[in-house]
C-alpha cells in the first residue's frame, strides 16, 4: 500500500496474513495486550492486566477508552484510529491511543497492530514517540497508548518558524539519532517522512518525535508471535521517500540504509522545498518505478538554481536568508552530503544513521565531510549507463556503415543475388538508423546540457580535491568555475555536440558509402534529416532533407509518391519555423501532384488539402481556406 505524501496516518497493508504452519489463525486481542506486557513489563504506566471499560462498537467517537477520557479524534488509519485522551487519573497526562476499528480485528491487521506496539515498547529516546500503555476496548479491540506529541510536521514546522539552514541541519541530526536508536534495536522504521515526524517546542527549542511504526520491520527477530507474510512486489511506504530498494522487493529485502535513504529524501525537502523527484505522482507506475531506481536526482543546489526565481525565492525567505547565500551554502559540501545519502546503491551510501548525522555536524563546526564527489571514472560509468540506448544506437549505426553490417550480413549476401542482397541490406540497415532515431527523437536537449553541466561541475570538483584543495580554497575554485560555466547555453552545446560528433559523420558515412545507391541515400538522409529536426536542431537537417529531395527527384520524378511526401514535409518544415511564403509553393506542388497520381480521393491528396488551408488560415486568408477545407471534409 503506497501512502499520501501528506498522511498524518501510516496505512497497514491488507496484504499481510498471520500463518502458522501454514494456517491463518485468529488471534485473541487481550492475548497480544497481556503478552507486551509480559515481554516488556518496564513500559511506562502499565498495569498489571489490561482493563476493558469502554467504547462502543460504532464508529462513532467513544466517551472513554479503558481509564481514558476521549477528548476528540486526531487521527484515522486503514484500520485503525487515533484519538487525544486523557487519564483519569493522576497525574492526568495527555496521551495519544491508537484503537483497531470494530470489524477490522483480523489475524493480519492485528498482527501488524502488536508489531507496532512492540517496536514502539523498545524504543527509548528523546526523538522517538513512547508508548506509556496498551490494553482492549470493552469490545475487545486492541489499543495502546503513546505519548501525545503536540506538535506539526516537520516541513511545516521548518517553513513556518523560518528555521535558518543551520537550525535545520541540528535538527535533523536530533532525526537521526532517533533513528540510530532504533536500529540499534533492529528495527527498520520504513515510512519515515516529513508528515511521521513531528516537531513541539521544549523551553523554546523545537524537538523533533518520529511518530507511526505501522510498516515497522525486525532485521534480527520477530516483533510477533506470528509471521508476517507480505506480497512480493506490493510497495509498502510513500514513494517520495522510498528507496529503490524498497520499491523493488516491496518492502522485504532491505535493511537500515533503506530509511538512510528516506533521510535523503527529507534532508532534500526542508533545504530545497521540493521532493527529491517531483511529481513522481503525475507518471505511470512503471515509469515512476524507473525514476526511484534509475534517475539520479538533481544536486540541491543546483535545484535550487533552476526553480522559478520567485518560488526560490519564496523558499530562501523561510529559512531567513536570500537566494544566492543559500545556494551558496548547499553547493560542495551540502550537496554531496545529501547525494550521498540518496545513492541508488545502499553501499554507497552513509552505513549508519550516526554516520550521515556525524557528516553534518563535520559540516556545521568546518570540519572536513566524509561525503565526496563521485570520481570521473565513476561519473563516465554512469554517464555510459545512463545513456546506453543512444550510444548504443550510435555504436551500431557507424558500425552497421562503415563495417558493410558485419561479416555475417556479407557472407549471407554471398548465397544471394546481386538484386537481393543490395535489397537486404538496405532494409537492414533503413531499421537500424530507424531504431537510432527512434532513440534520438525522444531526446531532450535540455535536459542534455543540464546534465553536461551537472557532471562537469561533479568532475571538476573531484578533481581539485584530489589535486590538494579544500575549504575556503576550493570554495573559491568551484566559483571561478561556475562564473565561467555561466555564460554557456547548454541547450545549444548539446546541439553542437549532437551535429560534431553525429549528424555529420552520419551524412559523410551514407554519402560514401552508397554513392552508387541514390535512393538509399535519399531513404537515409531523409530519416536523419528529420529527426534531428525533431529535437530541435534547424539549419544542418534542412541541408540534408533538400539534398535527400534532390536525389527523389533526380532518380524517382516529380509526381512519385515517395518524393511527393518529402515535398509536403519540405513545406511542413517551413511553416513550423515560421517561414508560410517560403512553405506554400511545396504544399501546392505536394497537392497538384497528389490529385494527378493518387486521385483526389486518396488520403495524402486530403492531407494535402487540410495543409493548405491550415497554412492559408495562419496568413490570416479564411476565405482562400475554407475552400481546401470544405474540399477536405466531403473527400
Amino acid at each position: 500500500m503506497v501512502n499520501d505524501p501528506q498522511s498524518q496516518e501510516s496505512s497497514w497493508t491488507e496484504d499481510e496474513t498471520v500463518d502458522t504452519d501454514g494456517e491463518s489463525k485468529q488471534v485473541d486481542p487481550r492475548s497480544l495486550a497481556r503478552r507486551l506486557f509480559a515481554q516488556y513489563p518496564t513500559l511506562q504506566g502499565a498495569r498489571g492486566a489490561p482493563h476493558t471499560s469502554a467504547p462502543s462498537s460504532s464508529n462513532a467517537t467513544p466517551q472513554s477508552i479503558d481509564e481514558y477520557t476521549v477528548k476528540k479524534h486526531i487521527g484515522r488509519g486503514a484500520f485503525g484510529d487515533v484519538y487525544l485522551c486523557q487519564e483519569q487519573h493522576p497525574p492526568h497526562r495527555q496521551l495519544a491511543i491508537k484503537v483497531i476499528r470494530a470489524g477490522m480485528d483480523t489475524a493480519d491487521v492485528l498482527a501488524r497492530f502488536e508489531a507496532e506496539k512492540n517496536a514502539l515498547s523498545m524504543m527509548n529516546h528523546p526523538a522517538i514517540a513512547r508508548i506509556l500503555d496498551a490494553g482492549a476496548t470493552e469490545d475487545g479491540n486492541p489499543y495502546f497508548a503513546m505519548e501525545y506529541v503536540d506538535g506539526v510536521p516537520l516541513t511545516e514546522y521548518c517553513a513556518k518558524n523560518r528555521l535558518t539552514l543551520e537550525e535545520r541541519l541540528r535538527l535533523f541530526i536530533e532525526i537521526c539519532q532517533g533513528v540510530q536508536h532504533a536500529h540499534n534495536k533492529a528495527v527498520v522504521h520504513r515510512d519515515l517522512k516529513p508528515s511521521n515526524i513531528m516537531v513541539t517546542e521544549v523551553d523554546g527549542v523545537p524537538q523533533a518525535k518520529i511518530i507511526d511504526f505501522g510498516l515497522v520491520k525486525s532485521l534480527l527477530q520477530p516483533l510477533r508471535d506470528h509471521s508476517i507474510h507480505t506480497q512480493y512486489g506490493v510497495a509498502l511506504g510513500t514513494f517520495e521517500y522510498m528507496s529503490p530498494e524498497q520499491v523493488k522487493s516491496g518492502g522485504i529485502h532491505l535493511d537500515t540504509r533503506s530509511d538512510i535513504y528516506a533521510l535523503g529524501a527529507i534532508l532534500y525537502e526542508i533545504l530545497t522545498g521540493e521532493f527529491a523527484f517531483p511529481d513522481l505522482r503525475t507518471h505511470g507506475y512503471a515509469e515512476l518505478l524507473r525514476i526511484i531506481t534509475k534517475v539520479d536526482a538533481i544536486r540541491p543546489s543546483l535545484r535550487l538554481q533552476s526553480t522559478d526565481p520567485a518560488r526560490a525565492s519564496d523558499h530562501a525567505s523561510t529559512l531567513s536568508s536570500e537566494i544566492d547565500p543559500l545556494i551558496k551554502k548547499l553547493r560542495i559540501e551540502l550537496d554531496w552530503i545529501v547525494m550521498k545519502s540518496l545513492e541508488k546503491e545502499p553501499e554507497r551510501r552513509y552505513q549508519t544513521a550516526q554516520e550521515f548525522a556525524q557528516d553534518i555536524s563535520n559540516f556545521l563546526v568546518g570540519d572536513a565531510v566524509q561525503a565526496k564527489p563521485p570520481s570521473v571514472i565513476y561519473l563516465l560509468k554512469k554517464t555510459a549507463t545512463r545513456n546506453r540506448g543512444i550510444l548504443t544506437a550510435t555504436l551500431l549505426v557507424f558500425l552497421s556503415l562503415s563495417l558493410g553490417f558485419s561479416w555475417a550480413l556479407i557472407e549471407r549476401s554471398k548465397a544471394q543475388s546481386a538484386a537481393q542482397a543490395e535489397m537486404s541490406r538496405s532494409e537492414e540497415l533503413q531499421e537500424v538508423v530507424n531504431f537510432q532515431n527512434f532513440q534520438l527523437g525522444n531526446f531532450d536537449l535540455a535536459k542534455m546540457g543540464q546534465q553536461q553541466l551537472s557532471d562537469l561541475m561533479d568532475a571538476s570538483k573531484s578533481h581539485a580535491i584530489d589535486s590538494g584543495l579544500e575549504g575556503e580554497a576550493l570554495e573559491n575554485h568551484i566559483e571561478n568555475i561556475e562564473t565561467v560555466l555561466a555564460p554557456i547555453n547548454w541547450t545549444d552545446l548539446s546541439k553542437k555536440t549532437l551535429h560534431v560528433n553525429i549528424l555529420k559523420p552520419s551524412v559523410e558515412v551514407i554519402s560514401s558509402q552508397f554513392a552508387d545507391r541514390p535512393l538509399v541515400r535519399a531513404n537515409l538522409l531523409q530519416t536523419l534529416g528529420q529527426t534531428f529536426l525533431q529535437i530541435g536542431l534547424v539549419t544542418e537537417p534542412t541541408e540534408i532533407l533538400h539534398t535527400a529531395l534532390q536525389l527523389r527527384r533526380e532518380h524517382q520524378g516529380n509526381d512519385h509518391p515517395d518524393t511527393l511526401i518529402l515535398i509536403n514535409n519540405m513545406g511542413a518544415m517551413l511553416q513550423d519555423q515560421g517561414k508560410q511564403d517560403e512553405a506554400m509553393p511545396y504544399y501546392k506542388e505536394a497537392l497538384e501532384g497528389s490529385r494527378r497520381v493518387l486521385g483526389i480521393d486518396h488520403p495524402k491528396t486530403l492531407a494535402y488539402l487540410n495543409n493548405m488551408g491550415t497554412l492559408l488560415e495562419e496568413q490570416g486568408k479564411q476565405d482562400e481556406a475554407m475552400p481546401y477545407f470544405k474540399e477536405a471534409l466531403e473527400g
